[in-house]
């Protein structure tokens, strides 16, 4: 779940992960997880949106949804969503799974003052410009970044601006962690 605060400016929320998680330990990230069986993809979106930060269905508005995006390691097919919080909720985390907030404002990128970056890398044989955003000493990667971008392309649409270039950068935003 993308998690969209409108007041006093447009930002949006990104947890980092536990270190101690068998999957993406200590990687940026947006909240969510796994459908119970026979559960709604949303529903189990706004469950876990309870489940790791404390924020009822009721305190969202459900604006969309975004592309599904599969993860590099192939085990899972994200279906992302994106709510907005209305005014007066603070989301707190309630899991262990996660460690940190970080309150993401949008203008920047909308306006070109802070840079969407960009590494070129293989995806399903063929070349990709996998996005990637530096936000402060961390960097959100991978199909979080994919998902965040497209969220990005698709509010510049609205308000009828363009994205900048990617600044293309050489070296593997995740460093080590996933094979080439």
């Amino acid at each position: 779940m993308v998690l969209v605060r409108l007041a006093p400016r447009a930002s949006l929320l990104v947890v980092v992960r536990a270190a101690t998680l068998a999957d993406h330990a200590g990687e940026l990230g947006f909240p969510g997880g796994k459908p119970l069986v026979g559960e709604a993809l949303s529903r189990a979106a706004l469950r876990e949106l309870e489940e790791e930060l404390g924020i009822r269905a009721a305190d969202v508005e459900l604006v969309g949804q975004l592309t599904p995006i599969p993860v590099v390691t192939g085990k899972y097919l994200i279906t992302p969503f994106v709510a907005v919080m209305r005014d007066g909720v603070e989301p707190r985390i309630t899991t262990a799974e996660l460690v940190e907030l970080i309150e993401v404002p949008v203008d920047p990128f909308l306006d070109g003052a802070a840079p969407i970056f960009g590494f070129f890398t293989d995806f399903r044989g063929a070349p990709f410009l996998l996005p990637h955003f530096r936000l402060g000493p961390r960097v959100l990667f991978g199909a979080s970044a994919v998902i965040l971008f497209e969220l990005l392309a698709r509010l510049a649409r609205e308000v009828g601006a363009t994205l900048p270039e990617l600044t293309v950068e050489h070296d593997r935003p995740w460093g080590t962690r996933y094979p080439p």
